[in-house]
């Protein structure tokens, strides 16, 4: 998840809607050098097998890795969603004496 991706996006959408302003948002450069069809079009897929990070240059312009007007309230529920129950669980396995 790199700076104003639109995961992160979406997550401050959630948590911190005053401070969004997709009306202002600007497509960041990134540069895939493989096909969307294997990372999808973030880079960020899960299910397309390969996830892609481009690094830190070529974003000084418009401060973002991606496309942040791609966002979504919803998604980021979603996302936030899966993070806290994975990371309950996680802590609940830890808890657990005996294990």
């Amino acid at each position: 998840m790199g700076h104003a991706l639109e995961n992160e996006t979406s997550f401050s959408l959630v948590i911190q809607p005053q401070n969004v302003h997709l009306d202002k948002a600007i497509i960041g450069s990134r540069k895939l050098p493989v096909s969307a069809r294997y990372i999808g079009a973030a880079g960020e897929d899960k299910t397309r097998g390969v996830l892609f990070v481009s690094g830190t240059t070529g974003n000084e312009e418009s401060g973002t890795f991606g496309d942040p007007r791609m966002a979504s309230k919803e998604e980021g529920e979603k996302k936030l969603k899966a993070i806290i129950d994975d990371l309950s669980d996680i802590l609940t396995q830890i808890a657990k004496p005996g294990k």
